[in-house]
């Protein structure tokens, strides 16, 4: 916890450490609760690092690898399913939603970062594209999210970028799908 405090290692080290320390392995509630905290303040972190590198180059590396490590550490604690049986339906849904709701902010921030691209995580309980192209790239298109060979996918339609924000020049979009077995223990009730 001391390198939270101190902020001398990057919140996608602390990702990455948590990540590869927590596979296959069944959480205690507590432990579950304390990692979640965990996991909300490095997304704080990484957007308050990333505000102090200067090279567009390190800031987008930053937030990639970030991306990736927190993916994977979600990823980890969605799979084991011993970690989420003894919970009452009302933590299992706040402790889910409170996970989904890091990977969101965390994918938009990536999106900040990347310019005229897309970036695709795979992990084996959530897969996550952040696409973040010139909003009239997108007029009169089909946007699939992960893609559209996968078994399952998400499907935007043609005139979908009518709802994004009027004066964005930049389209920033993030879907992520969640296995169906990861998302029945984590958010049932929400």
């Amino acid at each position: 916890m001391h390198m939270l405090t101190y902020g001398n290692v990057s919140a996608a080290d602390i990702a990455l450490d948590l990540k590869n320390n927590t596979q296959e392995q069944k959480l205690s509630p507590h432990d579950l609760d304390t990692l979640v905290a965990i996991i909300s303040n490095l997304t704080v972190l990484v957007d308050d690092q990333v505000g102090m590198v200067e090279d567009a180059a390190a800031r987008e590396a930053l937030m990639t690898n970030y991306t990736d490590s927190l993916l994977g550490l979600t990823s980890n604690i969605l799979a084991v399913e011993e970690t989420w049986l003894g919970l009452k339906q009302s933590e299992a849904a706040r402790h889910g939603s409170s996970l989904l709701r890091n990977l969101e902010l965390t994918g938009f921030n990536l999106a900040e970062e990347v310019r005229n691209d897309t970036v695709a995580f795979q992990e084996s309980q959530v897969n996550m594209t952040v696409h973040s192209v010139p909003r009239d790239t997108l007029l009169e298109t089909d946007l699939y999210f992960p893609s559209p060979s996968g078994r399952t996918f998400l499907r935007l339609p043609p005139g979908f970028e009518a709802l994004l924000p009027e004066r964005e020049t930049q389209a920033r979009l993030v879907g992520f799908l969640v296995h169906f077995e990861a998302a029945a223990r984590a958010l049932r009730g929400s």
